[in-house]
């Protein structure tokens, strides 16, 4: 069986033209499986894991996105993530339930470097880094959550949200919504925003 494979592009929102949109498609996004089945059990988050913490930290029942691949596709400026949302929600489940990545979480995504290749602060060791964090499917040591330009992505830990409740089995349609802004050579930051849509399913009865 063939896994399926969405792909949501953001548009660039330049600013001072609210509600317009400049057409370059510059954030590609792509989640390989569009469906996550809920796991009756508690497990690390991608932090935790990254601290090396012996204790789960998601509740239970929890699901797992982990074939995901961001490519910002600009070699003019660097993407840097504000947070990526998850919200999901279904007459059978138990509310509507919404997950926020970001800060510590969304650095332990891919985690960067922080000492290979970077060794001092000279402007030719920070470019070293940088390039070993891309070819090595991390984040760009310019910051957490950050894509250099051109950058290509996958994370190494998946996207993760637990304590999902329901009423037998169900499916539940939910929106991935990333926020971030671009910053050029010459410090213009430029806000972006893309969705996508994914389904998490109770396929046991608990």
């Amino acid at each position: 069986m063939f896994k399926k494979s969405i792909l949501f592009l953001a548009s660039v929102v330049m600013l001072g033209a609210v509600g317009c949109s400049s057409g370059e498609e510059k954030l590609k996004v792509s989640v390989i499986d569009d469906t996550a089945y809920l796991i009756p059990a508690t497990v690390k988050s991608c932090k935790a894991k990254l601290e090396g913490s012996e204790n789960d930290d998601v509740q239970t029942d929890y699901f797992q996105f982990a074939q995901v691949t961001f490519n910002w596709t600009d070699p003019n400026s660097t993407f840097y993530f504000a947070a990526i949302n998850m919200t999901f929600e279904s007459p059978y489940m138990t509310g509507t339930k919404s997950f926020s990545i970001a800060g510590d979480e969304l650095a332990a995504l891919a985690p960067a470097y922080s000492t290979v290749g970077c060794v001092s602060t000279t402007p030719a060791d920070i470019l070293a880094c940088d390039a070993l964090n891309v070819a090595n499917h991390r984040w760009s040591s310019a910051g957490r959550g950050t894509l250099a330009p051109g950058q290509t992505l996958k994370i190494s830990c998946p996207l993760t949200g637990g304590g999902v409740k329901g009423t037998g089995r169900f499916s539940a349609t939910g929106a991935i919504k990333i926020f971030g802004f671009s910053m050029n050579t010459e410090g213009q930051k430029t806000p972006v925003e893309t969705q996508g849509f994914v389904t998490i399913q109770k396929i046991i009865d608990n």
